[in-house]
């Protein structure tokens, strides 16, 4: 089976500080050799680490336990670059996470504006200012502290790109009861923006 490997592993993410604002922590948490789904990108089914790497995670507290909402692992970082590179236009982004997406906007010269939707402040105040230290032109990033669904029902503004990446899900009955609920938030995105490419992270059916 043709696989990826990853001897090294580095993203912007690293340089966040490693801290916790409110309910929120970015922390290091590390891969150990072995294989690891790559969920075909690039081609590859698999991709394996012949060596421990550190990943980056943006986690909430919330029942009593630590829940990971995104990690700047090999997937989800070259997933995010993806989105970025096919991205043009006006282009709105649902939830900041670890700021992934934005480095790969930042190069795309189709890219005429950006503007975050962000529900948290901690998150923003975690990973905010690290990422506009490091791109190399944030004139056209602008972040609106509000809920992605309200925001989108609401807004008058039009958009090419949507990407949204709002979701985590463990285990295939979990999967399906989100799958069911996206549908009906793709298609009332497509109906108010046809025109717009819209990218659902770990929905490409969609």
């Amino acid at each position: 089976m043709k696989t990826l490997t990853i001897s090294t592993w580095e993203t912007p993410a690293h340089s966040i500080p490693r801290r916790a604002i409110g309910t929120f922590r970015i922390q290091d948490h590390y891969y150990t050799r072995g294989y690891y789904r790559y969920s075909g990108l690039d081609d590859y089914p698999l991709f394996y680490i012949p060596k421990r790497i550190r990943i980056t995670n943006l986690q909430e507290f919330r029942d009593g336990t630590w829940h990971t909402w995104m990690v700047d692992d090999p997937p989800h970082w070259r997933a995010m670059q993806y989105y970025a590179s096919q991205a043009k236009g006006r282009t709105l982004v649902a939830g900041l996470g670890l700021g992934l997406v934005l480095h790969g906007l930042n190069k795309n010269p189709s890219v005429s504006e950006i503007k975050v939707i962000e529900k948290s402040s901690a998150v923003a105040d975690l990973v905010l200012p690290t990422v506009l230290q490091q791109l190399s032109s944030a004139s056209t990033l602008s972040v609106c502290f509000a809920d992605f669904w309200e925001f989108v029902e609401q807004t008058t503004e039009h958009w090419d790109t949507i990407i949204v990446d709002l979701w985590t899900s463990s285990g295939l009955s979990q999967k399906m009861r989100l799958m069911t609920e996206i549908a009906f938030r793709a298609l009332a995105i497509s109906k108010k923006f046809p025109n717009a490419l819209l990218v659902l992270h770990g929905f490409p059916s969609f």
